[in-house]
């Protein structure tokens, strides 16, 4: 069974933005909207001590390709309420 941000996660297209820019999106605003919203939903599911390590990073791509780079199960500890 799917979680509840697992569902708003694919809801609001954030996976799109995991990755490159997908071709058929060509509005600045929406793909800004679909990356702040990605942004937003890794933020809520990271634990305080893995939020500062990507607290720089601009982009939900830079995000995610930070998180994976991660090797440490004590920094990839993720959040689930």
């Amino acid at each position: 069974m799917e979680n509840e941000n697992q569902g708003s996660f694919k809801k609001d297209n954030c996976l799109a933005a995991i990755g490159d820019r997908p071709a058929e999106i060509t509005d600045n605003a929406k793909w800004n909207e679909m990356d702040g919203n990605a942004i937003a939903y890794i933020h809520l599911a990271l634990a305080d001590e893995v939020l500062s390590s990507v607290a720089e990073k601009k982009t939900a791509n830079e995000i995610w390709e930070t998180l994976i780079s991660y090797t440490s199960p004590s920094l990839c500890t993720v959040r689930f309420s």
